[in-house]
C-alpha cells in the first residue's frame, strides 16, 4: 500500500510492506530512490507465538525482518533508517503483570519489570543485528520509542523523522 502526502514543504511517499511475507525481499529492489525505512516494532509482542514461522515469537520475525531490511543490497548504507519502537505502553502494562516473563523469552535480561531497562534491551537486540564490516552503521540508525496512538508524541517524533531523513539525504550528497 502506497501513501503520498506533503508535510513541511516536503513531499513523502510512504510505503507500507508489512505483512507481505513473499515480498519483503522484492520491495527494496523496487524503490530506488527512498529516503528513509520506517521500521515499526510491537515492544509488547516478545512472547507472542508468531504466525509465520512455527517455534518463533512475533519479536524473534521481526528481528529477522529487521535485519533483512537493514542489509538488503538495494539500501543498505544509502538511506536512513528509522526504528520505532512501538506499543510502549502496553509492554509497560505487560511488565507491571508479569515482571519476569521477558526474562523467560531472553535470559540474559536482568531488568524485571522496569520498562526503561526493557526498551534499552530491545533497542539493544535491534542494534546487534548490524554485521560487523556491514554498509549500515548505527549512525545511520535512529530509534525512536513510541505509542502510535498517542498524536502528540507521534507529531514530534515525525518532525524529528523528518529532519533526519533530510540531513542524511545532505550528507550523501555531500551537502552538509
Amino acid at each position: 500500500m502506497e501513501t503520498k502526502f506533503t508535510a513541511g514543504g516536503y513531499d513523502f511517499t510512504l510505503v507500507d510492506v508489512g505483512g507481505q511475507v513473499q515480498e519483503r525481499r522484492k520491495w527494496a529492489a523496487q524503490h530506488n530512490d527512498l529516503n528513509g525505512i520506517l521500521f515499526f516494532a510491537a515492544t509488547d509482542e516478545y512472547d507472542v507465538p508468531s504466525d509465520e514461522q512455527e517455534g518463533k515469537t512475533r519479536l524473534q520475525v521481526s528481528l529477522d525482518v529487521w535485519e533483512d531490511t537493514i542489509h538488503a543490497e538495494a539500501i543498505a548504507g544509502k538511506v536512513a533508517v528509522i526504528l520505532f519502537l512501538n506499543k510502549c505502553d502496553l509492554l509497560e502494562d505487560r511488565l507491571k503483570q508479569s515482571p519476569k516473563s521477558l526474562k523467560k523469552i531472553y535470559k540474559k535480561y536482568s531488568g524485571g519489570g522496569d520498562v526503561v531497562k526493557a526498551l534499552e534491551f530491545l533497542q539493544q537486540l535491534y542494534v546487534s543485528r548490524i554485521r560487523e564490516g556491514s554498509a549500515v552503521t548505527n549512525s545511520q540508525i535512529y530509534v525512536h520509542q513510541t505509542c502510535a496512538l498517542d498524536t502528540r508524541q507521534m507529531q514530534v517524533v515525525f518532525q524529528s523523522v523528518r529532519d533526519f531523513v533530510v540531513t542524511q539525504r545532505m550528507t550523501r550528497a555531500n551537502l552538509i
